[in-house]
């Protein structure tokens, strides 16, 4: 991280409550402590934060489009999405992030019976895996091919390739799921927004987010603030998100999990009084 903190950008207004008023906070210039290697080239990006809502936004010129097309999943899994399965699932049901979400939506919606979920960006798949456990019919979305085959191999659910911001979705669903995925969208807000025509009548999104706000007590180095996440937020700015996707977030909550990431997660519903030009 650069000690001169000089911006190279222009910074845009929050895209949450649209200040125009945003702090510049840190420079990077080189791989922090524990981050891993993208293969970006140069390294250069900002951390700026918004002080009315508490939002926080990585800006740089790096293209990490392509990456969630496997690169991604090659360096996040160094040992591959097979052996991340497994060793996820093996830990102990309370020192597992995974569970612990689980779990929650349990508490919150109740059994599952025959909802459907989908989860997007599944990744590993450890998290549509341990929900078919507990009886969701659950399907899994990825725009990488190889965790596409990788879910249903090893979670043994149906999943299809695509992406929030442009593939359509075969189904609507009672539930749909993104956990630590909206931090690596750009425009968050229309990946929710067309997530929630997806959920079928008084269906449910479920978010999980980087925490930036409790992760800055930690420093500027947290996982939360990697390149990768164009975003980390606040209790504020996920409230907002929802709100500008015509959702209104019924419960938010913030959590420390097992594996140490700082958490906010919260359970949405589409709002009945909204308007598109809010």
């Amino acid at each position: 991280m650069s000690t001169v903190v000089q911006s190279h950008f222009t910074c845009p207004p929050c895209p949450l409550c649209l200040s125009a008023s945003q702090e510049l906070i840190a420079v990077y210039d080189h791989l922090g402590p524990g981050e891993k290697d993208l293969k970006v080239g140069s390294y250069y990006r900002e951390l700026w934060r918004c002080p009315v809502c508490g939002h926080l936004r990585n800006l740089h010129d790096h293209d990490l489009d392509s990456l969630y097309q496997g690169g991604y999943n090659a360096a996040a899994f160094t040992d591959g999405l097979k052996r991340q399965f497994e060793r996820v699932m093996s830990l102990p049901r309370e020192q597992s992030d995974n569970w612990k979400r689980v779990d929650r939506i349990l508490d919150y919606l109740g059994a599952p019976g025959d909802r459907t979920a989908l989860d997007i960006g599944s990744g590993s798949a450890v998290f549509p895996a341990a929900m078919r456990q507990v009886g969701w019919n659950i399907s899994a979305m990825d725009p990488d091919t190889a965790a596409v085959a990788h879910a249903k191999s090893a979670a043994g659910v149906d999943a299809f390739v695509g992406d929030a911001m442009t593939s359509s979705f075969p189904s609507r669903y009672d539930l749909i799921t993104f956990n630590k995925v909206l931090e690596h969208i750009k425009h968050p807000v229309k990946a929710l927004t067309r997530a929630k025509a997806a959920l079928k009548p008084g269906g449910w999104l479920y978010v999980e987010l980087p925490d930036g706000e409790e992760a800055l007590h930690d420093g500027l180095h947290r996982q939360e603030f990697f390149l990768e996440h164009w975003h980390a937020f606040s209790v504020p700015s996920i409230a907002l998100l929802a709100r500008r996707a015509g959702l209104r977030a019924e419960s938010i909550g913030r959590t420390r999990c097992p594996s140490g990431k700082y958490t906010l997660h919260a359970f949405m519903i589409e709002r009945t009084d909204y308007s598109p030009n809010e």
